[in-house]
């Protein structure tokens, strides 16, 4: 049983509580946090559940205080609750499961085994089946499950090597599935942890250095192409990731010391991005920064980044010296984890996933074989001296009590979007708000279901606690049509949190415009012709027939828009010319819907299962609609990202 319920737990995070998708549901993320504090009650023992010594396990309290002060100074503290209050489980785990084992180290090496062959072994065949560019599931991307396996690849190989009966090609198949699905997703960063970890491994065993250095050179020509690529400044998922690195280190300048605040990136890194026409989409909800070291960075700053590094170090030097000094019960079984976590750091360097569980679960069970390997006699005991138990119980019963309001809110804001009706889905979403009042999506689909009054004020305190999300600042501005100032205000902060999207900007036109005057306002169609830049249908939309002014001052400057290519600026022209006074049957462009402008603004910027209605509705012409289906300017690669300024609607002269 104690090597069967760490296995069981891990598969249960890496395909249902903890991956991309399912693990944004109420129930999947209550039985994560059950599996976690449960396993920690029966297990966990004492204050040093790292082996850092009397003196060490202060880092642990120090990286925890850093982690409270930088959530104190964020602007949204309520992103960084959950990963406060777990912080410590987190800790406590990897100790907890290598008491647990004893001395079943390789039977521990076999489940895991049987593990990634289950991952590994659905990924492929949900890919092959599917047709999937390539294998992400269960975890719900390439590069989350090129991770997985990465960490976890090292002790499978071990397991392999040393079994001697009838298993043994059992778990060479295992390795070899493992390894197909991590090479098939692609991920550059995984094919470089694996190279690495294919050199540490020479460098360990002697015996396998010709072998294993072959197959480290062929992982290395097989990403020659996509490395020259990069070298010539050609590769998109490269020049996407510059965005998001500039981006954090943006963040970073004006925070320096405690950051933005732990679980920010989703709610306010819109401000620091700065997007490129053709390489980012218009509306991208950003919910990790693509880089570890600086996504960590970002929300803790360099307080936090320190404690995390001086928390790394003593660990990495306290097992050096144990396996240096000869104390390890299995240095074979440590030196596997320390590979398969050398792996993890190199993945981890292009990609940032430690918000999902289905991550820090390999990465606890690695960060355990370590410990387990370096351990000695008298780490074997399962449960620590009483005296020494009663602390971390008495944490996780208050950690489960803060997180029961959240986890009940949650499950309100599950069943909303079962509701069968309005007023079942206003109930719910009521009581989701009473007992979580500071998470903004919550407020935000409310106020969407609420009188105009109720509805301003739900949705303005939303965007305010959410801080730099776009998508609630435009609704903020839209759900009540307020006039004035106000509006105004928040459709300026909302273009320029998303500048290459067009409501914003189409709303703003229509609040400055005044339709009794035959001169609209010059910002008026200045916005305009810089909403149809993003989105051309808007020119068919129903509104702008009782402005025709506005429409045709729009086209007169878009026709002099700097920084867009000609023959598409002549082709937009050309087709708004030949509308006339369409009429007929309308259609609707909705702004963030799920599936529409801005993907994933539940599921990546806030963790919550996606919401199938959206912010801001625009009725067009379906006939105009069909006639202006041109690709937006804003997705052109020969767009200017100075087309699209974040402080006006258009340039004057530029």
């Amino acid at each position: 049983m104690r090597i069967l319920l760490p296995v069981c737990l891990l598969l249960v995070a890496s395909l249902w509580s903890g991956t991309l998708f399912s693990g944004a549901s109420a129930p999947a993320v209550a039985a994560g946090h059950l599996a976690l504090l449960g396993f920690l009650w029966f297990f966990g023992g004492g204050a040093d559940p790292l082996r850092l010594g009397t003196r060490g396990r202060w880092s642990l309290a120090a990286l925890w205080l850093a982690v409270l002060v930088s959530l104190l100074f964020s602007r949204v503290p309520r992103a960084g609750f959950e990963v406060l209050i777990l912080l410590p489980a987190w800790l406590w785990l990897p100790g907890a499961l290598a008491a647990s084992w004893r001395r079943e180290g390789d039977r521990m090496l076999s489940g895991l085994a049987a593990a990634v062959a289950v991952v590994a072994g659905w990924a492929l065949l949900d890919w092959v089946l599917v047709g999937a560019p390539r294998p992400a599931m269960p975890l719900g991307h390439h590069n989350l499950l090129a991770a997985w396996l990465v960490i976890l690849l090292p002790t499978v190989a071990l397991a392999a090597y040393r079994r001697g009966d009838g298993w043994k090609w059992a778990l060479w198949g295992a390795l070899g599935l493992g390894l197909a699905a991590a090479l098939l997703s692609r991920s550059l960063a995984a094919t470089v942890a694996l190279v690495v970890q294919a050199i540490l491994l020479a460098w360990l065993y002697r015996p396998l250095r010709r072998g294993v250095l072959v197959v480290g050179g062929l992982l290395a020509v097989l990403q020659l192409p996509r490395l020259v690529s990069i070298l010539g400044g050609s590769d998109a998922s490269v020049s996407a990731r510059w965005v998001y690195w500039r981006a954090a280190g943006g963040g970073w300048l004006q925070s320096p010391w405690w950051g933005q605040g732990p679980g920010s990136v989703g709610w306010t890194s819109a401000e620091f991005l700065r997007p490129r026409p053709g390489l980012s989409p218009p509306s991208e909800v950003v919910g990790q920064l693509h880089s570890l070291p600086l996504d960590l960075l970002y929300q803790l700053g360099g307080v936090g980044v320190v404690a995390v590094a001086v928390a790394v170090v003593l660990f990495v030097v306290t097992r050096w010296r144990e396996i240096a000094a000869a104390q390890g019960r299995d240095p074979g079984v440590a030196w596997a984890a320390a590979i398969g976590l050398a792996g993890g750091v190199v993945a981890a360097l292009g990609n940032s996933w430690l918000h999902l569980s289905a991550l820090l679960w390999p990465l606890a069970v690695t960060v355990a074989l370590v410990l387990y390997g370096t351990g000695s006699a008298r780490d074997e005991a399962v449960r620590a001296p009483r005296r020494e138990r009663w602390p971390l119980r008495l944490y996780l019963v208050a950690a489960l009590v803060a997180l029961m309001p959240l986890n009940l809110a949650r499950g309100f804001y599950d069943r909303a979007l079962g509701a069968e009706s309005a007023a079942e889905t206003h109930r719910a979403l009521t009581q989701a708000v009473a007992l979580d009042p500071s998470f903004p999506l919550y407020r935000a689909r409310l106020a969407a279901l609420s009188a105009p009054r109720e509805a301003a004020t739900q949705a303005r305190r939303a965007a305010w606690n959410a801080a730099s999300t776009p998508a609630l600042w435009l609704h903020a501005a839209t759900v009540a049509r307020r006039p004035g100032a106000a509006s105004i205000d928040e459709l300026r902060r909302a273009m320029a949190l998303d500048p290459l999207a067009a409501y914003a900007p189409f709303e703003l036109a229509l609040v400055l415009d005044d339709p009794t005057s035959d001169e609209p306002a010059t910002e008026a169609s200045a916005c305009l012709a810089r909403a149809l830049l993003s989105e051309p249908r808007l020119a068919a939309a129903v509104e702008l027939e009782r402005r025709p002014s506005l429409l045709l001052a729009a086209i007169e400057r878009l026709h002099r828009w700097p920084g867009v290519d000609a023959g598409w600026r002549l082709e937009m022209v050309r087709r708004v010319g030949q509308l006339g006074g369409v009429e007929g049957e309308r259609a609707v462009l909705v702004y963030a819907a799920e599936s529409g402008a801005s993907p994933g603004l539940s599921l990546y910027g806030f963790r919550r299962l996606p919401w199938p209605q959206g912010w801001l509705n625009v009725a067009v012409r379906a006939a105009g609609a069909r006639a202006l289906d041109l690709p937006p300017a804003a997705l052109l690669g020969s767009s200017s990202a100075t087309a699209f300024p974040l402080d006006r609607c258009a340039p004057a002269g530029v």
